[in-house]
């Protein structure tokens, strides 16, 4: 047997076995998502029919919502692209960056899910949420299902549908191909990098480069979120 055929049969051997991985994580992000979705278009129906919160005007409150659900709408379709044969026929540059941008908000959500779980099941006061106190309790169920439930099935589906569409790109040993430029892994990695160390400051307690009103006062909620 040929290198190359040794691969491609390695390639359909663990194609096999994870698809259904998978699909299932597929659809649990875009069910999860659709829940948030469903959410966001009962508060659209109820601010045009006059009953948004106060705290917002009812243009800026449907305007913010319709951007939202534009968001689920992407979330669900990216879950089924995942899951479902035909999400190999679409062109690579849309999965990969809508893929990009949605695990790289939802999946670091993961941890700050858990610990304010944790934390507020041991009854700390983490402060937060302005935007859903006056929110039914079942609404926030919702949102909060939508997000765990998106961030997981990305992170569980993504790798895997990487893997069944570029195998070739999974394989070999690292060193194998051309040799190219670290120029741009450097400058990523510098700019991620950066951009972790500004948070962390804004975790431990930092202020600076933030609205004064704010930072000064930033609840353990928002510590978390700097520090996920």
């Amino acid at each position: 047997m040929t290198q190359g055929s040794a691969r491609s049969s390695a390639a359909t051997s663990v194609s096999a076995r994870w698809s259904a991985v998978r699909r299932l994580a597929g659809y649990t992000a875009a069910l999860s998502m659709s829940l948030y979705l469903a959410v966001k278009l009962v508060w659209v129906a109820a601010a045009l029919l006059g009953h948004g919160p106060d705290e917002y005007g009812p243009a800026d409150w449907v305007l913010l919502n319709v951007v939202t659900v534009v968001m689920a709408v992407t979330g669900v379709a990216l879950g089924l692209a995942l899951a479902q044969r035909w999400g190999r026929r679409l062109p690579a540059a849309a999965v990969i960056f809508f893929s990009w941008v949605g695990a790289g908000l939802l999946v670091p959500m993961l941890p700050h899910m858990v610990v304010s779980s944790v934390l507020g099941a041991l009854g700390v006061d983490l402060g937060g949420g302005e935007g859903f106190t006056s929110a039914p309790r079942g609404e926030t169920v919702f949102l909060a299902v939508g997000f765990a439930g998106m961030a997981v099935g990305l992170a569980v589906a993504l790798p895997i549908y990487l893997r069944e569409r570029w195998p070739q790109a999974f394989l070999g040993q690292v060193g194998d191909g051309p040799a190219r430029s670290s120029t741009p892994v450097t400058m990523a990695t510098a700019v991620a990098a950066g951009l972790g160390l500004i948070c962390l400051y804004w975790a431990l307690g930092g202020s600076l480069g933030l609205d004064p009103a704010r930072g000064a006062h930033m609840d353990l909620n928002g510590r978390l979120l700097n520090a996920r």
